[in-house]
């Protein structure tokens, strides 16, 4: 099937932030750009027709509002980045984004979405609490206990773990590892082994000491 070519328009700042997707642009008789109803309600794209721009600019307007995105080609790879919504950028620094991200693959051949997916990746890596990780440790393992691939007693002796450091004398579960100290360590270790020597490493209710004093 044939590609349809994108149609191109050149609206005014206010004409972009007015688009929604039950409005599209069209030409009049004499040629100026008006907003009008879009009869398909669809999400629909258009390219840029504002002089100098770069090339490979346009705009996608979707449910979430209208975006400036770049079309580019390197390699034989096809790439669509979305640079910022038009209710926050303005038109002239969405060019200027265009052009500074066309540059930096045209040299580099390094998609900037996988750059920014990397970035995220550790931010979200540096706020994980120790808990957090050993869910997620428990989950790939039963995973892997659903495929025959490990087995339950390994499975329940990291859930007592967890279960061990969610402990209120312990209390480690919750801080975040790439913030953790060696004073925090100690302080966890110190209350686990006396929670361990009362509770005899148990992790069921909460130990009441019954003994006479």
């Amino acid at each position: 099937m044939a590609k349809v070519a994108l149609k191109k328009y050149r609206l005014t700042q206010a004409q972009l932030r007015s688009l929604t997707i039950a409005k599209w642009p069209e030409l009049d008789q004499q040629g100026n750009v008006v907003i009008v109803s879009n009869p398909t309600g669809k999400p629909y794209r258009f390219v840029d027709g504002t002089p100098g721009a770069p090339v490979g600019f346009g705009f996608y307007v979707g449910p979430m509002g209208a975006f400036y995105e770049l079309r580019i080609q390197h390699n034989g790879v096809r790439r669509r980045l979305a640079l910022g919504s038009v209710q926050e950028l303005t038109l002239a620094r969405a060019h200027e984004l265009a052009g500074a991200q066309r540059h930096h693959i045209r040299h580099t051949g390094e998609d900037p979405r996988e750059r920014v997916r990397t970035e995220a990746a550790r931010q979200k890596a540096r706020g994980k609490t120790v808990g957090e990780a050993l869910e997620d440790y428990i989950a790939h393992l039963e995973d892997r206990l659903a495929r025959g691939r490990a087995k339950a007693g390994g499975v329940e002796g990291v859930k007592d773990a967890l279960a061990r450091l969610q402990r209120p004398e312990v209390n480690l579960a919750d801080k975040a590892i790439a913030a953790l100290t060696a004073k925090d360590l100690l302080a966890a270790w110190n209350g686990l082994r006396h929670t361990c020597m009362l509770q005899s490493n148990w992790t069921g209710q909460p130990f009441v000491d019954t003994r006479t004093p």
